[in-house]
């Protein structure tokens, strides 16, 4: 799927409600590479938290301050400022969780070793992005590996790792 802006592609992992729009979602989890410098797509009403997930960083310029964002450490900002971005050392594969203020609040983690989280009111989305994860939600259970993801909404979700290597991002997201 095409950036906003046009800039670039991403891949959306889940979104809610269904649909092709960007600008009438209530939440939102994508993940995309970035490979050159230049702006972000502005989303007016959005709370949106960004982590570097490959690569070395980059560099965002926000509201006239800069922010170092480095592998594996989650930023969250106004989706509707204008954001520039400077890559640090190479192109970077960013995860985004997007949440409509007012509607919902969203929350990234990002995790290497085991996970238990409870789904009791919220939306929870695993994304694996390095090894081998073992998922549970309720009754089902699931073998997950690099680019897999699972949703719960009503059961907790254990989350194991299958490796050393193992990886994974989370969005837990909570309706007003």
């Amino acid at each position: 799927m095409p950036w906003k802006n046009g800039q670039g592609e991403t891949v959306e992992i889940a979104r809610s409600p269904d649909g092709e729009g960007l600008d009438d979602f209530d939440w939102r989890v994508s993940v995309a590479p970035v490979v050159a410098d230049g702006a972000f797509s502005m989303f007016p009403g959005i709370e949106r938290t960004i982590a570097v997930i490959e690569g070395s960083g980059m560099a965002l310029d926000v509201a006239g301050r800069s922010v170092a964002l480095g592998p594996g450490v989650p930023f969250t900002y106004d989706g509707g400022l204008a954001v520039h971005g400077r890559l640090i050392d190479g192109p970077v594969r960013d995860i985004n969780v997007m949440v409509r203020r007012g509607r919902c609040t969203g929350e990234m983690i990002l995790a290497s070793g085991p996970v238990a989280l409870a789904a009791a009111g919220a939306m929870l989305v695993a994304y694996v992005l390095e090894g081998a994860w073992h998922a549970r939600a309720g009754d089902e259970e699931q073998r997950m590996s690099a680019g897999d993801s699972v949703s719960s909404a009503a059961s907790p979700l254990t989350l194991t790792p299958g490796n050393s290597s193992a990886r994974i991002a989370i969005a837990v997201i909570r309706g007003l």
